[in-house]
């Protein structure tokens, strides 16, 4: 298959476009997604510290290389990771290898916070002592991983924190949100996100398809993926997940389709 542009080989087709793009054509298109959205959304102004949420995955790796990239035509800009031990029975310390790894890879000083340290509980603990069973644990876990990241980000001086959300993790939060209830895991991190930071989290992947910045990193040789979390496949997102990747396979699109109306939707 030959890039649409150039008819060089191509390493990407994308259906919802209906073209194909090499090497070169495809990180371009990716840098330029990623650039416009911190610009329109005014992510990252000027003199801002960012702390880089490192999730242990290809998506972090990305997140980071092109922070770091964008850091280096900025001198005002500085960049430093944090990593969250959730505690989770042997895939937390996969995570933190490969965060060391990721971070190493891009000589950014990374800094660790516990959950046990945090909230005095691991989550495996905090899920053992909930009575739940159908408790969406993916919910509760991101909830205190947001006041994790926040706290140790204030703590280090940073301003703002970078997470590596795909579009793929902001289809599954709008859907989730319109129909699934949270009320639940809220009752559980209600307690410890009152004293959430007034920190901005900015999402600059938010606009790049899962399968994209996979594929991205891979290229660049930075894909560092951890483990499997053992919660993630009794998770409402990611019975979504496996819904919106079935119907976006046989109606290419309908992932942008959601982001888009979801926007159109929260402008009035």
């Amino acid at each position: 298959m030959q890039c649409t542009k150039c008819r060089k080989r191509a390493v990407i087709f994308r259906r919802y476009e209906g073209r194909a793009l090499c090497r070169k054509h495809f990180f371009d298109s990716v840098d330029r997604t990623v650039r416009k959205t911190i610009r329109m959304e005014k992510q990252i102004p000027r003199g801002s510290h960012v702390a880089v949420g490192i999730y242990g995955d290809g998506d972090s790796a990305l997140l980071l290389y092109l922070l770091c990239n964008l850091s280096k035509k900025r001198d005002d800009l500085k960049i430093s990771a944090i990593v969250v031990d959730e505690g989770i029975k042997r895939y937390s310390k996969e995570v933190i290898r490969s965060a060391k790894k990721i971070s190493g890879q891009a000589e950014v000083a990374l800094y660790t916070v516990s959950y046990r340290d945090m909230f005095a509980m691991t989550l495996d603990e905090i899920m053992r002592k909930s009575k739940g069973e159908d408790l969406d644990r993916c919910a509760v876990c991101q909830s205190l991983r947001f006041v994790a990241l926040g706290k140790k980000a204030c703590g280090i001086g940073a301003d703002r924190v970078a997470l590596p959300v795909n579009m793929d993790d902001e289809v599954q939060a709008i859907i989730s949100d319109y129909f699934c209830d949270g009320d639940d895991a809220g009752a559980i991190t209600g307690q410890f996100t009152k004293k959430m930071p007034v920190i901005q989290m900015i999402k600059p992947l938010s606009r790049v398809l899962a399968g994209e910045a996979a594929l991205y990193a891979k290229l660049k040789g930075l894909d560092a993926v951890p483990a499997e979390c053992p919660y993630t496949r009794v998770s409402v997102r990611w019975k979504i997940k496996e819904v919106m990747d079935k119907l976006d396979k046989r109606h290419p699109g309908m992932k942008f389709n959601v982001v888009r109306a979801n926007a159109r939707f929260q402008k009035g």
